[in-house]
């Protein structure tokens, strides 16, 4: 604990940060995509380790510091042009391998030095798992990642979006989940009972990521079934190099139906009660991977939606530890159309370069694009990883299509280009 402090403490006197996403989880049998949760140790693997120790224990973590500059005129009054804020989000596992036991904890908690409304503390894992031969359980407050798309994905939908991070991003807050899990070798079933429903809170309409023409009412906001725990399921399958998945969501849809209030002139969110039947693909040949997903909503209309696309690695690039993975995608939702939602019918482009060695280079360059109108949002980011411990970030965020009008679902998106910098600290 005294370490964490030294190292908070010190933190604060850096310039400014971005916290960069925790490294991705190992791919597993029962997860067609990357899981953010992993499984307890089970006893066959760590049997040498826990005669000589019964518990083991690991810090891990990071945290940082994040600037942007907001270079466009504000669509909202008494919006700033520059922020910045504190970020940490550490981590502890306890494990006890002769057990098949395992305690995960990671809070996350943002300190926002101009906008109060993205102050705020969550605790994204705080969860107990059990493992025993081909048995999982585990039970808490847990990220769960369905689907294994770069860009937005359509089956994941057991975690709340958290609207106060960056919206490209993909932020997911926790989630009170019980499962239950038979984990084979080349399948895996999963039963899922979310008791509770977390709706979103929205940043105010002073913060630069509010990209709602209105303002929203999360004071008069109804949730249909409230107290009325989810119920989910999701069985995966490989054969050879071909991955399926399928799942049932059942409970309190995540994204609101927005109810146009005209007295006040706001939006008022509505949480409806929602079937969500999904199918996951992905086929690897070489260094050509194909992913698709679809699902099947009922939410008063029946809806079909899908999202595919593809990816290709070009690995070690004349020997120089140059990685060049290019993808893109292809989505289309007609719930998100009806509501009245952004990136309801696009592309996701992505041109990802990593150069390795003693310190390990990235640039990520991402261009989501409205089909309907071919508007583009550009995102660039680049990170490089020195002194051992320590990364730097710049980005870059802009709308760089024709002006919108107001009726266009990205029409106040197009007022919030920003230049963002960052300094994190891991450990």
């Amino acid at each position: 604990m005294s370490r964490i402090l030294q190292l908070l403490a010190a933190c604060w006197l850096l310039p400014a940060g971005l916290l960069a996403q925790e490294a991705p989880a190992p791919l597993r049998a029962d997860s067609l995509g990357t899981p953010e949760t992993e499984p307890a140790a089970r006893p066959e693997q760590s049997a040498a380790a826990g005669r000589t120790r019964r518990l083991q224990s690991e810090w891990s973590g990071q945290i940082a510091l994040e600037g942007a500059w907001f270079y466009d005129a504000a669509y909202f009054p008494d919006q700033r042009d520059s922020y910045a804020s504190l970020v940490a989000q550490p981590k502890y596992i306890l494990t006890a391998a002769q057990a098949g036991l395992k305690l995960t904890v990671r809070p996350f908690v943002r300190l926002d030095a101009v906008d109060a409304s993205r102050t705020h503390a969550d605790v994204r894992e705080l969860y107990a798992s059990w493992s025993h031969h081909a048995w999982e359980v585990n039970a808490g407050v847990q990220s769960v990642a369905w689907g294994n798309m770069l860009g937005p994905s359509l089956v994941n939908i057991l975690n709340q979006t958290d609207e106060r991070e960056d919206f490209t991003k993909f932020e997911r807050l926790g989630q009170p989940l019980l499962d239950v899990a038979h984990v084979g070798e080349t399948s895996s079933l999963r039963l899922y009972v979310a008791p509770g429903f977390r709706p979103k809170a929205f940043p105010g309409v002073r913060s630069r990521l509010f990209y709602f023409p209105l303002p929203i009412a999360t004071d008069q906001q109804t949730i249909e079934h409230e107290n009325r725990p989810a119920l989910a399921a999701r069985y995966t399958q490989r054969a050879g190099n071909f991955d399926l998945a399928l799942s049932h969501f059942y409970g309190t849809n995540r994204a609101p139906v927005m109810h146009f209030d005209r007295q006040r002139f706001l939006l008022v969110p509505v949480y409806r009660t929602i079937h969500q039947t999904g199918l996951e693909t992905q086929w690897i040949r070489g260094n050509l991977t194909t992913k698709a997903e679809f699902t099947y909503r009922a939410d008063g209309k029946n809806y079909l939606s899908y999202n595919a696309g593809l990816e290709y690695l070009f690995a070690n690039l004349s020997g120089h530890n140059l990685d060049v993975l290019l993808a893109a995608e292809y989505l289309r939702d007609p719930w998100k159309k009806d509501n009245q939602y952004p990136f309801a019918d696009m592309f996701f482009t992505a041109a990802r370069l990593t150069l390795g060695g003693l310190h390990t280079s990235e640039l990520a360059i991402h261009l989501l694009t409205n089909r309907a109108s071919w508007t583009p949002l550009l995102n660039v980011e680049a990170k490089r990883h020195f002194a051992e411990h320590w990364q730097a970030t710049l980005g870059w965020t802009s709308y760089v299509g024709p002006a919108l009008v107001a009726t266009d679902a990205l029409s106040v998106i197009q007022y919030n280009s920003a230049v963002q910098l960052g300094l994190r600290r891991y450990w």
